[in-house]
């Protein structure tokens, strides 16, 4: 699955990435947005850490719904059903 940033400036391939997670900024408080990451690349920013790990879960939804059609060829026959476009807010 790929994972277009909310900026729509980079792509990261979900498969191979080793970390995603929220930064808040914590130590120095440069922003008061919390940002999601993956392997050190923004892919979006929301105004709270609720709306953020909300974000998380539907990235998880996805990826276990791509998992689990995988069987299913004519539902990949879209580049669409692979992806997961990080929403504005």
């Amino acid at each position: 699955m790929i994972i277009v940033s909310q900026d729509k400036d980079s792509i990261i391939n979900f498969d191979k990435t080793q970390n995603i997670w929220i930064d808040d900024n914590v130590l120095d408080k440069t922003s008061t947005t919390f940002e999601i990451c993956a392997d050190g690349e923004i892919l979006g920013e929301y105004a709270t850490e609720e709306r953020a790990k909300e974000v998380l879960e539907e990235i998880i939804e996805k990826y276990e719904h791509v998992k689990d059609c995988e069987c299913d060829r004519i539902y990949f026959n879209t580049l669409e059903n692979f992806t997961y476009k990080m929403p504005k807010e």
